[in-house]
């Protein structure tokens, strides 16, 4: 009996280790992906990747989209044919339910193939076109149609004058009136403007909902596709629009599974490029699966409608601004430093201790409810980042409830 219990126990130790998770772990990645970043400001060329580059950064980058492998793929699949037909003209059409990642797609598509690539300003090689600026033109006022064509056909012309290879990204083109998304056609085919300017080298990303919300949960792939192409064919009938895509991306709706895969992805994220920085040197879930799970309740309850957004939000409401706010109320204490080494002429070297915030993540029960808490410790390290003693700093504990 006692063998037995003693069992019992090891068992549920090793469970529990192995449900136990620290971020630090996980960061090799991004120190990878903040190679493939760099500050625009810097330079004013349009500079493609070499072609091992553009696939490699391809990989990293899109890292985070595996739930959404069937467009990750047709994307790759553009890029790599680039490679090989750089004349041939790509067109696609990434559709699927409000905040699933279709905008962030694109541009990370251009990340991977631009030396300049910064995801949130439009560099020498993107060009982004928002919808919602030509949502009032209707198709009855021919004037405000004329003018819209014009201007819109004006954009994307000097952006393919300035950077030929461009990835030109028009976003919600469901607000754009079929009259006047027409005048893209001789872009999509790829034809050659006055004054030579190429369309055939750019990658064109269009992306919509199509008021589809919600109709993609439960849907494959390829059911996802079906919808899309029979919905938009009513829209846009009387032009060749859908006859010059090439490619269509669906992002469907996410399982728990993949929700909770994204949920610590992104806590991940933030703990590995943001955190760290303000003086994080470790964030531990105790238990990885019951911390997603209650996150996941949060998402489901209350930014069900919202897909990857309502999942950044839950991590942030719940987690990440709980952790900013303590980091910035104990900067000095989690960012100090005192030297430990002295040189024999009685300077000091660059030996020193650094003092950084380990966060601890616990789900427990509180009576009906579950309660996130989340427990500080003060932790000492060196400049190599060796370990060297931890000791319990009860500045603050934080309880979220459900």
């Amino acid at each position: 009996m006692i063998l037995m219990m003693m069992v019992l126990l090891m068992l549920m130790m090793t469970l529990t280790e192995a449900s136990k998770l620290q971020l630090s772990s996980q960061c090799a990645r991004y120190d990878t992906y903040d190679s493939f970043l760099v500050d625009t400001h810097r330079f004013s060329r349009c500079v493609l990747r070499s072609p091992e580059h553009r696939l490699k950064a391809f990989e990293q980058l899109f890292h985070s989209f595996s739930a959404q492998q069937y467009s990750t793929d047709i994307m790759k699949n553009a890029l790599s044919k680039k490679l090989i037909k750089p004349n041939e003209p790509i067109v696609i059409m990434s559709t699927g339910d409000h905040g699933l990642g279709k905008t962030r797609s694109a541009k990370l598509l251009y990340s991977a193939m631009f030396e300049n690539a910064h995801l949130n300003n439009n560099g020498d090689g993107l060009l982004i076109i928002h919808g919602e600026e030509y949502r009032l033109v209707r198709g009855n006022d021919e004037p405000a149609v004329t003018r819209a064509r014009r201007d819109l056909h004006d954009k994307i012309r000097a952006q393919l004058d300035k950077c030929p290879e461009s990835l030109i990204l028009l976003d919600e083109i469901q607000k754009i009136h079929p009259d006047v998304l027409s005048v893209l056609e001789p872009f999509f085919e790829g034809l050659t403007m006055s004054n030579n300017v190429i369309t055939n080298r750019a990658i064109y990303v269009l992306t919509s909902d199509f008021g589809l919300e919600g109709s993609t949960k439960g849907k494959t792939s390829a059911e996802v596709v079906e919808m899309v192409i029979k919905f938009s064919n009513m829209i846009y009938k009387d032009t060749k629009i859908m006859s010059l895509v090439t490619d269509i991306a669906p992002f469907r709706a996410l399982s728990a599974s993949e929700t909770d895969e994204l949920l610590l992805y992104h806590l991940v994220s933030e703990f590995c490029q943001s955190l760290r920085l303000q003086g994080m040197s470790e964030l531990t879930l105790t238990n990885q699966e019951a911390t997603m799970a209650f996150l996941r309740r949060h998402v489901e309850r209350l930014y069900a409608s919202e897909n990857v957004r309502g999942i950044e939000k839950s991590v942030e409401h719940h987690i990440l601004n709980n952790v900013t706010v303590h980091l910035a109320n104990n900067q000095a204490l989690y960012k100090g430093s005192e030297p430990i080494a002295e040189q024999p002429n009685g300077w000091f070297d660059r030996h020193w201790r650094e003092t950084g915030c380990h966060a601890i993540v616990n789900v427990v029960n509180q009576g009906t409810d579950k309660v996130l808490e989340i427990e500080y410790k003060l932790v000492t390290e060196d400049q190599h980042r060796d370990y060297l003693s931890p000791f319990k700093f009860v500045a603050k504990k934080i309880r979220i409830w459900k």
